[in-house]
């Protein structure tokens, strides 16, 4: 999973970066001066791995993960500064599964705001505008070089449907309206999946609070509503806390009201707006979790192990988490009959322990 960090300059957005990651980028002026994004891959925090790591001393826990990028320029003059032959901010950011709005709620006379006021609601809506007007350009483009097609002999069957599509999410663009509310159907959606357009990105807005704000939850509310998950946070103290021991850090949290933290509360956000789920493996040297999209069957998620498992999928050995945290270990489970068989075609549930069994 990819989440590609954007915001307006001064926004903080660096500084969420290294909340979300432990990093320790420079921050204040990032923007005016890199030429590349931020890069950092994080573990996703998960108890249930706990407990399977602790079933299984003898084995190594690999947790699944998450990479952020801190996009540098995406709304201001720095993209000048990309290095030639680099891709620009926007097409880094058409590669990410989701986006991560940083938008600046604190005050701060030593920060000047680039438009001169502090003004959560304004400052997304420029944002959205801009993700949009990107879109727009990247839909006529393709519709003005399809039209070409007629003065070279006309459309193929192909292109006449693949037109009628780009009309139909150039209207959905111009009103502004994400893609999922358009009239689009399946096939129609497979052909737009290949311009990776924003407007067809789950977005989170991240409020960047100051420490006097935290737990007001007033300054959220102009922004709920908007279509997109909302999550505030204080990036500066969040930042600090890295800096603290772990037994001493829970306590800080604890203290300031905080609750859950930063890097887990996105990754929260995350997994809801992509509609993630999670299944588990427990192997000859390691335990592991896995990302699957919720709704995907047990071939998909064989797949994801190892393409020989789905090619010559016999069947799915499958334990609820909640079982096994139950009975104990997999003797037990066995002996309680709650080992399940399932074929390919089984919709695998968050949680799930699964062994597959395969024959190529």
């Amino acid at each position: 999973m990819i989440i590609g960090i954007i915001g307006l300059p001064s926004s903080g957005k660096t500084t969420v970066f290294n909340a979300l990651t432990g990093s320790h980028k420079h921050t204040g002026g990032f923007s005016a001066t890199a030429t590349e994004p931020n890069v950092a891959v994080i573990k996703v925090p998960d108890p249930r791995m706990d407990l399977l790591g602790q079933m299984h001393p003898d084995k190594r826990v690999v947790l699944a993960t998450v990479e952020y990028l801190d996009l540098v320029g995406v709304f201001s003059e720095s993209s000048a500064h990309s290095k030639p032959g680099a891709a620009s901010p926007l097409a880094v950011l058409r590669q990410a599964d989701a986006i991560a709005i940083v938008i600046r709620a604190f005050a701060d006379d030593s920060v000047a705001h680039p438009k001169g006021s502090i003004d959560p609601l304004r400052d997304l809506r420029f944002i959205q505008s801009e993700l949009t007007l990107a879109d727009l350009q990247v839909v006529e483009k393709r519709m003005d070089k399809l039209e070409k097609s007629v003065a070279r002999g006309g459309m193929s069957q192909a292109e006449k449907e693949e037109f009628a599509t780009l009309g139909v999410c150039k209207k959905a663009l111009e009103e502004e309206r994400p893609l999922s509310q358009a009239p689009l159907h399946e096939a129609d959606r497979k052909r737009l999946a290949g311009f990776c357009l924003f407007a067809d990105k789950p977005r989170i807005i991240v409020l960047n609070i100051g420490e006097n704000q935290i737990g007001d939850e007033s300054v959220s509310k102009p922004l709920v509503g908007a279509g997109d998950e909302v999550i505030a946070l204080c990036a500066k103290l969040e930042m600090e806390i890295f800096e603290l021991d772990e037994a001493d850090r829970k306590d800080f949290i604890k203290d300031m009201g905080i609750g859950t933290p930063a890097s887990e509360k996105l990754i929260q956000s995350s997994y809801r707006i992509l509609n993630l789920a999670s299944f588990f493996t427990i192997g000859k040297d390691e335990v592991r979790a896995w990302t699957i999209h919720r709704g995907d069957p047990a071939v998909t998620a064989a797949a994801k192990v190892h393409t020989d498992m789905a090619r010559g999928f016999i069947r799915a050995e499958v334990v609820a988490f909640d079982d096994l945290k139950t009975l104990g270990s997999m003797k037990d489970v066995k002996a309680k009959g709650r080992l399940r068989l399932e074929g390919k075609d089984y919709v695998v549930k968050d949680g799930d322990v699964i062994q597959f069994r395969f024959s190529v």
